[in-house]
């Protein structure tokens, strides 16, 4: 649709000659062999970035918060499905400095009924060490398909992975990244308990990330 073509598309994996699977760079080798046009994840994502929005900002407000004391808030909705998610920002945020950046997909049963488990008080322990870091910093809370995660995880997910906290960091990332982005992060730290992987894509939002940490963690460690 993008390329003003036909909606369809097939997908693939081409292998290298010794059977593992081709990353980007031997991709643009065999795409410039064979004459074939290439596209990354980054590139559809800044495309989409610069034509398609889907979040608003709602409002934004100070607040006082037992987890730390004084933030921003600023909620945002999004235009596709009506869900509003909400960004707590701590200090002067700038393209030109790290941000300790933690984007969490709120889980209503860990979050606000205190499930017990490794994401327990997740996000009070987050505020805090947030508002103790000397690195401005944003808490993004990511709202989506309240009413199906509580049915699913009650009764289709085992204790055990419940109680896991997401091996991606960025959960939810196309609407995490779109409000950092908004907000003027640039270069991030992020806040996980959970080592971050290769995260595809955010460059193309114009995200970088240049360190991760630890919740609990002091800035000192």
């Amino acid at each position: 649709r993008i390329a003003g073509l036909y909606p369809a598309a097939v997908i693939c994996e081409i292998m290298n000659d010794d059977g593992t699977m081709a990353r980007l760079p031997e991709l643009v080798t065999f795409a410039r062999h064979h004459g074939m046009k290439i596209g990354t994840i980054a590139d559809l994502i800044a495309w989409r970035r610069r034509h398609d929005r889907f979040l608003e900002r709602r409002m934004e407000a100070d607040f006082e918060s037992a987890y730390g004391g004084r933030f921003r808030i600023v909620v945002f909705r999004n235009t596709l499905d009506g869900a509003e998610h909400v960004a707590l920002v701590r200090g002067n945020v700038s393209g030109s400095s790290p941000t300790l950046v933690r984007v969490h997909r709120v889980d209503f049963l860990a979050d606000v009924l205190g499930e017990s488990g490794r994401r327990e008080g997740l996000v009070r322990r987050a505020m805090e060490q947030m508002a103790s870091s000397e690195l401005p910093a944003v808490a993004v809370l990511v709202r989506m398909g309240m009413g199906e995660d509580i049915a699913r995880t009650l009764g289709a997910i085992e204790a055990t992975s419940r109680e896991a906290e997401a091996v991606h960091p960025l959960r939810e990332y196309g609407v995490g990244a779109q409000i950092l982005k908004d907000l003027g992060v640039q270069r991030m730290i992020l806040l996980s308990n959970t080592r971050p992987g290769h995260l595809p894509g955010l460059d193309g939002y114009g995200l970088t990330v240049e360190g991760w940490r630890r919740i609990d963690e002091e800035d000192s460690k």
